[in-house]
């Protein structure tokens, strides 16, 4: 009896554990259904040997795949790359398909968008080209700098062969300001073409190169000043206020030997103002003597100002009185007085005493003794400076 009691209650169990397997599988099969998913995988592009890839289009392909749902979670777009097959790609241009094989059991693709990538190819070339430095900036003051010297002279390029037959040399620039050495650099070079632009797409083999600029002592240095020469004379009525020189001294370098003999340097020419009537500047060499660099500018501005020739002239002249009574005599002390006029001095020349006259004002006035004021008249090119005395004694008497 109680044996077929057990029988029966390890059937029970039996029973469940078949029934639970069931519920599991039917539960996991309806999570992992088929499904269908667009995942955007890399391309990579590897040339065949010799050739070198310029150029490919699109990065990314877009690859729609179906399967269970855990095996799509296995595809990763970050760790999955696709590389298209180029062994019988042509150079130039052309369109490579594109293939994608899942790498996990159970999936089917279903598209590639796009179907094909496309690939410039060329030739993988290398050449030597020439190594050109220069040096850029200004050494200290007290020295000059010679051609810099490079380490190696030719470097080599690689690259698509329609890019490297582009280089024509490869240059660099080496930054010398304020050096009072030699100066040693190593000195990053680019490739250029015969414009002298950048040419990209290439490498070289090195890419920088050891370069020294050897820097040599200057002769010493003297600052003495400009010497000018005005020749000719200006308009008749105008001469020369001032002429100024810019810069007024100028420094130059020499052996002490020749140094010691210069105190000034003179103008290659002289400045003429002949027939000026006004301010003018120019530009005048500077005169180069034998064994003599300049250290700067090799010419100079001269500004010559020319102004107005102002003069005063004195004249001698008589006093005479206007409007004086009939019935009246007079008597006038001093009987002269002196006119200073001004003016310019080719207007002043053509003035003289008979073209002035001083003149006191006697109307209204009664007999006895007066000091009017002395009024001159004169040419209206002059302007008056002063009349002396300004006042004479008029003495006026019944006739």
């Amino acid at each position: 009896m109680i044996e077929r009691i057990l029988d029966k209650d390890v059937l029970v169990k039996w029973a469940a554990v078949v029934l639970a397997a069931i519920v599991w599988y039917n539960a996991m099969g309806e999570k992992d259904l088929v499904q269908t998913r667009v995942m955007n995988f890399e391309l990579v592009m590897t040339a065949p040997a010799g050739k070198v890839v310029v150029s490919s289009a699109p990065a990314k392909v877009a690859v729609t795949v179906e399967g269970r749902d855990h095996s799509l979670n296995r595809l990763s777009e970050g760790q999955i790359k696709i590389e298209p097959d180029l062994a019988n790609a042509p150079d130039g241009v052309s369109l490579v398909p594109i293939e994608f094989d899942p790498p996990f059991p159970n999936l089917s693709v279903l598209d590639v968008n796009p179907k094909h990538v496309t690939v410039d190819l060329d030739t993988l070339h290398s050449r030597d080209v020439q190594v050109g430095v220069v040096a850029r900036g200004t050494p200290n003051d007290e020295y000059e700098h010679d051609q810099p010297q490079v380490a190696q002279t030719t470097v080599k390029v690689t690259g698509a062969k329609r890019f490297v037959d582009k280089v024509q040399y490869v240059a660099g620039e080496v930054d010398i300001s304020g050096a009072a050495s030699p100066v040693s650099a190593s000195v990053t070079l680019s490739p250029k073409d015969a414009q002298g632009a950048d040419v990209v797409g290439v490498q070289l083999d090195p890419p920088t190169v050891d370069v020294t600029v050897p820097l040599t002592a200057r002769p010493p240095s003297k600052t003495v000043p400009v010497k000018h020469t005005v020749v000719g004379n200006p308009k008749n009525g105008y001469r020369i206020e001032r002429v100024t020189v810019t810069p007024s001294s100028v420094k130059f370098r020499a052996a002490s030997s020749v140094a010691s003999q210069i105190d000034s340097i003179a103008l290659a020419k002289s400045v003429d103002v002949s027939g000026r009537d006004a301010t003018f500047t120019q530009t005048v060499a500077l005169q180069i003597p034998p064994n003599v660099m300049y250290d700067g500018a090799t010419q100079v501005s001269v500004r010559v100002e020319i102004v107005e020739d102002i003069v005063e002239k004195t004249f001698e002249i008589p006093v005479q009185p206007r409007n004086v009574g009939v019935q009246l005599k007079w008597d006038i002390n001093p009987v002269t007085v002196k006119v200073v006029l001004r003016g310019r001095s080719d207007l002043m020349e053509g003035i003289k005493e008979a073209d002035i006259e001083a003149y006191v004002d006697a109307e209204g006035l009664q007999e006895g003794t007066h000091n009017p004021v002395v009024a001159p008249t004169f040419p209206s090119q002059a302007e008056l400076v002063e009349v002396t005395p300004s006042h004479v004694s008029l003495v006026l008497e019944k006739r």
